[in-house]
């Protein structure tokens, strides 16, 4: 008989910076008669050698009242999180909390049956495991109140839900099972992976800002490709995003080795693999003249990074080839007008999520623009200094994402039929545009410093007075100093009454 590997269970190990910090808050319930329980994903974390920065305490008095008081002890802002449900948040001193383990949120909910019927109301078994705050000077595994199997789901890495009940209860769940599966390394047991698909529905009854947030924290996590079949599988996917129902089997020109629908799911798995560099031929191909963690660890907008917001839009590129897809006389397919078409859905969509104003503008350009950086010259030629300036020019913050996400369109459409030649020719091209592009930072910064010419000087020598004939002119001698083609006031005059006489 073969051996069986036998998982080893999880073991509850605090930090003693944890401990020192949570015992003035054991003796604070305490003494105001609070039976009080850790809960939900600290406690899971900590079990897997994790850290976490916010901690879930179950307590059986007003969670306002307590907060407050406790605010006054260790000091913080209680935030009243959800009135009914009576879930307050405590924001920790900023002093307290920077480079330190120690939590920087404490949630206080209300338990109004009993620890053990709290439980049942949770989401996944792993979530469902509660720690009595009197053990907390010594926890360990036998303090644990576990009843649906967290531990063992721990060491088997599946998320299983609490009951059938789990997910109809609070159908935001739904993506977050998604979510957990991915942060975690888990996989969805068969009943839990069925009652997604059962209940995908209920994704519409969810507000669409917590639907938002889940979505995001998706994306934040490595092998999106995955967790975007999974969300298919389930038919959670077109639920959140029904524009994209339209892409499946829609067939591409025989260069692609996907459909739409695959092809846009593979797109932001290549992207993040491009900015993790594996130890790959391909990828070791890829333009690297700067920092790229650092660059896409950027956040810049909705409080999530540059590498989040371009894998939502390698997800979102392709949206519109469908309703832009012309078969001609010969059989050959295009899709002209999908990257423009395919930006107005894309604000559509985000709109309808309620992304910021910032955060939708980054995304629907990418889309928009997606195909710029292969459109700017000729087959085999590369674009000119005025095509690259003007291109840098005009998509600014995004500019070199979009060269990113180019890299892993073409990567997603030649699959296993990816030629090493095209693939370092096309590499090249990227890097030419790239490098021009930090050149072309660098002068503008210089410009900014030197320019020629000012609004007022203008107004002067033209003898016009403000408006957007001024603006027109200075924005092509910008342009002009910026290429080289003018270097002095004199040229800049010259330049401006001659495009003057042809407004």
């Amino acid at each position: 008989m073969s051996s069986v590997s036998i998982p080893k269970s999880p073991e509850l190990n605090f930090d003693n910076q944890i401990i020192q910090f949570l015992e003035p808050i054991r003796d604070f319930f305490s003494s105001e008669n609070v039976s009080a329980y850790i809960v939900g994903g600290f406690l899971r974390d900590s079990l897997m050698g994790r850290y976490s920065f916010d901690i879930d305490i179950a307590i059986d008095h007003d969670p306002i009242e307590i907060g407050n008081k406790l605010t006054e002890l260790i000091g913080g802002k209680c935030i009243v999180l959800d009135h009914d449900r009576k879930i307050v948040r405590m924001v920790l001193p900023t002093c307290q909390t920077n480079l330190s383990l120690l939590p920087k949120h404490i949630d206080l909910s209300f338990v109004s049956n009993g620890i053990r019927d709290d439980l049942s109301h949770r989401d996944f078994t792993i979530d469902a495991i509660a720690l009595p705050f009197s053990t907390i000077s010594n926890p360990s595994n036998g303090d644990l109140i576990d009843i649906y199997g967290g531990l063992s789901d721990i060491s088997c890495q599946v998320l299983r839900v609490v009951s059938g009940q789990s997910l109809t209860e609070d159908p935001v769940r739904l993506v977050r099972a998604v979510r957990l599966s991915a942060q975690l390394g888990f996989s969805l047991d068969e009943f839990t992976e069925h009652s997604i698909s059962k209940n995908s529905h209920l994704i519409t009854s969810v507000s669409t800002e917590r639907v938002r947030e889940e979505f995001l924290k998706i994306f934040e996590q490595k092998n999106i490709s995955n967790s975007l079949r999974i969300m298919d599988d389930t038919g959670l996917l077109c639920k959140i995003i029904p524009e994209l129902d339209t892409t499946k089997g829609s067939m591409q020109p025989k260069e692609h080795y996907w459909d739409v629908f695959n092809h846009c799911l593979q797109t932001p798995g290549k992207l993040e693999k491009i900015v993790d560099s594996p130890d790959d031929q391909i990828f070791s191909l890829v333009p690297r003249l700067f920092d790229m963690y650092e660059y896409f660890s950027e956040i810049v907008s909705d409080g999530h990074n540059r590498l989040t917001m371009a894998k939502v839009a390698g997800l979102l590129h392709d949206i519109a080839k469908p309703a832009t897809k012309t078969v001609d006389g010969t059989g050959r397919i295009r899709f002209i007008g999908h990257d423009l078409k395919g930006s107005e859905v894309t604000e559509s969509f985000l709109d309808r999520l309620r992304f910021s104003n910032k955060g939708k503008n980054h995304i629907s350009t990418m889309v928009r623009h997606h195909l710029r950086p292969t459109q700017m010259s000729s087959d085999g030629q590369y674009p000119t200094d005025k095509a690259m300036y003007r291109y840098y020019r005009d998509l600014k913050d995004v500019a070199f994402d979009i060269l990113f996400l180019n890299l892993a369109d073409y990567l997603a459409a030649k699959e296993d039929m990816l030629e090493m030649d095209d693939w370092r020719s096309h590499c090249g091209l990227i890097d030419f545009i790239m490098k021009k592009g930090l050149d072309i930072l660098a002068v503008d910064n210089q410009v900014r410093q030197d320019r020629l010419i000012d609004g007022y000087g203008l107004m002067k020598i033209l003898g016009i007075g403000p408006g957007e004939t001024i603006g027109v002119l200075l924005e092509q001698l910008e342009e002009s100093h910026k290429l080289g083609e003018i270097t002095t006031r004199k040229e800049a005059i010259l330049l401006a009454r001659t495009l003057f006489a042809r407004l």
